[in-house]
């Protein structure tokens, strides 16, 4: 079982709206973060090749800041 990181879960404009939200609870907070996580099942260990291609498949949404 692989685990990727992938792109930003949350839009600039979003997480910034999540982090005032949190601030009213807890000033102390100064940054939020979100990300999507893959998992791939794979039967074998990849190619170099295999893995360039799953790399690009899930490259997509914001990049990250």
């Amino acid at each position: 079982m692989l685990t990727l990181s992938g792109a930003a879960a949350l839009s600039v404009f979003a997480r910034a709206k999540l982090l005032y939200s949190l601030q009213k609870l807890c000033p102390d907070i100064t940054d939020v973060q979100a990300r999507f996580i893959h998992f791939v099942d794979v039967s074998r260990p990849l190619s170099s090749a295999e893995m360039q291609l799953l790399d690009r498949l899930l490259r997509y949404g914001p990049r990250a800041s």
